[in-house]
């Protein structure tokens, strides 16, 4: 794979970026989607918190876990991650 990326010429990402993302935004139908979402967050990670803060309200479906830890709340709080995300697959997984 990185051999592969090796090949890709910058300017066909740059140009990737300008002419998708702007049409790539989900926003105005967020409030339509159904299937349960998680989102383990790490307060400690300021900037994020206001996009935590528009997709809980932008998203009825979406279950939010804080947790003390950064942008790697994988990494630094594994035992903590690990059961928000059991807790949660377990709440879906009994009602199947």
């Amino acid at each position: 794979m990185l051999e592969d990326a090796a090949l890709i010429e910058p300017a066909a990402i740059a140009n990737a970026i300008r002419y998708t993302t702007p049409q790539l935004s989900v926003l105005d139908c967020l409030g339509e989607l159904t299937a349960p979402s998680l989102l383990v967050n790490g307060l400690w990670e300021r900037p994020f918190q206001p996009l935590r803060d528009r997709a809980a309200k932008l998203l009825p479906s979406l279950s939010v876990v804080d947790l003390e830890g950064g942008h790697s709340i994988n990494i630094e709080a594994p035992a903590l991650f690990n059961d928000a995300v059991a807790r949660f697959a377990a709440k879906y997984t009994q009602a199947a």
